[in-house]
């Protein structure tokens, strides 16, 4: 399974979903999910997010129609995309990013896809390119 996976079957539509503390650890197979934030709903992730060795992509982002925020974000080892980012109207923002690539053929440290509204990173290196 996922680490979480918001909006995989229904896309909340009210209310802030908040993720604070130490840390936030995949390892080994699932990754972490927005599949969807309606446009009264908010996603915050002040926790460092570190995802290992996900079976897909480390981190996928979509259908955020008003914001999510991510801190740091560490993802390594990733059979898929480190982050793939993908039709977004809202406000996706990340922290200090650090995208170690796995071993997958045509994977990117991060992907876009279909078109999203404001995307930004702070400092981000992607390795084993």
């Amino acid at each position: 399974g996922n680490l979480f996976a918001i909006g995989s079957t229904t896309a909340p539509t009210v209310g802030a979903i908040s993720f604070t503390g130490s840390a936030l650890t995949a390892s080994g197979g699932g990754g972490a999910v927005i599949a969807g934030l309606g446009i009264d709903s908010s996603f915050n992730a002040t926790a460092p997010l570190t995802v290992t060795n996900a079976t897909g992509n480390g981190v996928s982002v979509s259908n955020v129609n008003a914001e999510a925020h991510f801190g740091a974000v560490t993802v390594s080892g990733a059979g898929g995309n480190g982050i793939d980012i993908g039709g977004n109207p809202g406000l996706v923002t990340f922290g200090t990013t650090n995208v170690t690539l796995g071993s997958g053929a045509n994977t990117a440290g991060v992907n876009f896809s279909g078109t999203n509204g404001g995307v930004t990173f702070g400092t981000t290196t992607i390795g084993n390119v």
